[in-house]
């Protein structure tokens, strides 16, 4: 099974989501969102073979990398459009957060993020997935990010903020606590948040995607055959302290 395959069914299934929205057609948004769901256990099952391989060949190619390493194991586009999105960007990613509350959101992880992080800590919440069935579980994109992990926030057209993943976890308290909300329980901690603008577009071509593909609508990180064409798109804009 091809990495192509998989991303070609992804875009078909994409855009019958896209179809059937603009029509409001829920039925086929819910048995379309059933097939994503299903081709993201295909991603993970592969993922997990990729890694048994590299393991028996002596190789992890999952390792992750430093924070301050040339280039992040994966790419994080987290779409901060709408009142809302705005106000949790502002809040808890360009303002920080206590470095000190990791004890009460994610105690049995607290002193390794403390160690990560390069000045100030800031958070970000994810919803539960929403494709159907899938209440409760982790977000689609939640095992392919990892610490290094380069996050990018967009407010519409540009990326305007970007920042390091120095550690995830599940955390009700967190949640409750930033955002006065039990949605956003899958949380995101970041260093090394900077002011960016980086055209969509650039990256959404970068990345080989259509024109047309959205990245605004969920959390994605795209496929690691895509990263090298984002990277060259974003790097310049990083001001070398990535």
């Amino acid at each position: 099974m091809s990495s192509e395959w998989l991303e070609a069914t992804r875009r078909r299934i994409d855009e019958l989501i896209d179809a059937a929205q603009a029509r409001r057609d829920g039925k086929t948004i819910a048995r379309a969102g059933a097939l994503l769901d299903r081709l993201h256990e295909v991603e993970r099952l592969v993922a997990e073979v990729d890694r048994e391989i590299a393991a028996l060949a002596g190789t992890d190619v999952f390792a992750p990398v430093s924070l301050r390493a040339p280039r992040p194991p994966s790419f994080l586009f987290l779409p901060a459009v709408g009142e809302e999105a705005a106000r949790h960007l502002r809040k808890t990613v360009q303002s920080g957060v206590e470095l000190g509350r990791l004890d009460a959101w994610l105690p049995s992880q607290a002193a390794e993020i403390r160690e990560r992080a390069h000045g100030e800590l800031a958070a970000w919440g994810l919803r539960d997935s929403g494709l159907a069935g899938s209440r409760g579980r982790a977000p689609t994109t939640w095992d392919r990010i990892f610490e290094g992990t380069l996050a990018l926030f967009s407010t519409g057209q540009y990326f305007e903020c970007a920042a390091r993943v120095i550690g995830k976890g599940c955390s009700d308290a967190a949640t409750n606590e930033l955002w006065g909300s039990p949605e956003f329980r899958w949380l995101i901690l970041l260093s090394d948040v900077r002011s960016v603008r980086i055209p969509v577009a650039d990256v959404v071509a970068g990345a080989g995607f259509k024109p047309s593909y959205r990245v605004n609508r969920q959390a994605l990180v795209p496929r690691p055959e895509r990263e090298a064409g984002i990277w060259r798109v974003i790097e310049p804009h990083l001001g070398g302290v990535a």
